[in-house]
């Protein structure tokens, strides 16, 4: 790579091509690892009792989980124009790896029962009569190799790109005793041309594929890996920015089909394969600096899910359960830029969250939700000059500590949302 660069260097542009006008070229890589280590204790309802439909039927369950992942991607882009074409050449290749390991345990019995008339919440749970429903880890390797080029001729943008993934999924079921090896690759691609009309308006339409192998490791005994999922997608919008260039707004319609998607069975309490799912959706969205200080991003989505294709009896044509069908947002930010609390901010945020089907068959279904969030930060910079680039931040999200179901993939299968959380962050850039 040195060699060439240096080659580049040493080579004039009118040798690279007659009609030339610039030519600068750049490597870019990004690294990162993350650790993730969760450990769980908790009750689950199953049923009522037959013979007494006051009484909820329980299992006791313990879950740790620890996930390592790597992604690592180098590329290589070119920027150069012609006496015709600006074009921007993107040519790289990034190599992902994680590491799963799970281990839920659980046990079942009268002594779990609950009377809902009369509830118990301080029942000692014994932790060595659970015995273990999974053990298993998952190792994936993915190699991808990419290749893209903008070209710009006067107010037309095209993009054009193909990426070529190899993925190995290794699965080993201590339990079972059986170890299950997936080997996989496929050819995407994607392609989209603009218009930028000199009033701000710009449309535009693309048509894009893509591939993501699937690591659900729960499924049922002796059944094969589950295959890669597979999506298509066409998208046409509009997006507009303003003659001062402080507002862009942006809507957009789009179809995505997928295939070979898994979905949970809380019945079975494994992940099954649905078969072929449409997505069809409205986006819209507003980001503007209103004034020197003041800025906002609003946004609101429509989700129209369907199952087209399935091996589940009941399921077909029905909508997929944990997507809502209505989403929006609005964030509000102030940043101080003089005086004495010169480069503190602040913001305040709505977030809604429409009403979501709760199983497969649709026969539940999740109620609607408002949560609100905030921030505080300041950048350290304007405390002294060598702690430029600093800067802390504060989020609390769930401000209320709403209590509400975040979704459900079936009856006795529900989960509570996230109470109110704060995160204090410290990021450095230079």
């Amino acid at each position: 790579i040195f060699k060439a660069l240096r080659a580049f260097r040493l080579i004039s542009p009118p040798a690279l091509g007659e009609g030339l006008r610039r030519f600068s070229l750049k490597i870019v890589q990004n690294a990162r690892y993350s650790h993730i280590n969760q450990k769980y204790k908790y009750l689950v309802f199953g049923s009522l009792r037959k013979d007494n439909p006051y009484v909820l039927e329980r299992r006791a369950q313990q879950e740790q989980r620890e996930t390592d992942t790597l992604g690592i991607d180098t590329r290589l882009q070119a920027d150069f124009a012609t006496a015709k074409l600006d074009h921007t050449v993107i040519a790289g290749i990034d190599y992902q790896w994680s590491k799963d390991q799970d281990n839920l345990l659980r046990a079942m019995g009268p002594e779990y029962d609950l009377d809902w008339r009369d509830p118990n919440y301080h029942y000692p749970i014994n932790m060595n009569l659970q015995k273990p429903a999974t053990d298993q880890r998952q190792k994936r390797d993915q190699i991808g190799l990419y290749l893209q080029d903008q070209l710009q001729w006067k107010n037309w943008i095209l993009l054009a790109g193909l990426r070529q993934d190899w993925a190995q999924v290794r699965t080993h079921d201590f339990l079972a005793k059986s170890y299950d090896q997936q080997d996989d690759h496929k050819l995407t691609g994607r392609v989209g041309i603009l218009y930028s009309f000199d009033n701000g308006i710009s449309p535009y339409i693309s048509y894009s594929t893509s591939f993501e192998p699937n690591l659900q490791t729960r499924r049922a005994p002796g059944s094969s890996p589950f295959e890669p999922s597979e999506g298509r997608q066409l998208e046409a919008g509009i997006k507009y920015l303003t003659p001062n260039e402080q507002t862009l707004a942006t809507l957009s319609v789009y179809q995505l089909q997928q295939r070979n998607v898994t979905n949970y069975n809380a019945e079975k309490a494994y992940f099954e394969p649905v078969g072929e799912i449409r997505n069809r959706g409205v986006e819209a969205q507003i980001n503007s600096q209103l004034t020197e200080k003041i800025s906002f991003i609003s946004s609101y989505a429509y989700i129209d899910t369907e199952v087209r294709k399935t091996i589940i009896a009941g399921t077909q044509g029905k909508e997929l359960p944990r997507v809502p069908k209505h989403m929006a947002s609005l964030w509000g930010q102030y940043d101080e830029t003089s005086g004495l609390f010169n480069g503190a901010k602040t913001g305040i945020g709505v977030r809604y969250v429409g009403v979501s089907q709760g199983d497969t068959k649709n026969t539940v279904s999740v109620p609607a939700v408002t949560l609100y969030d905030a921030m505080i930060g300041y950048s350290l910079g304007k405390l002294s000059p060598s702690l430029k680039g600093a800067e802390i931040q504060l989020n609390i999200n769930n401000i209320a500590n709403k209590h509400y179901v975040a979704s459900c993939a079936g009856d006795t299968a529900c989960f509570y949302g996230i109470g109110r959380t704060m995160t204090a962050t410290m990021n450095y850039r230079w």
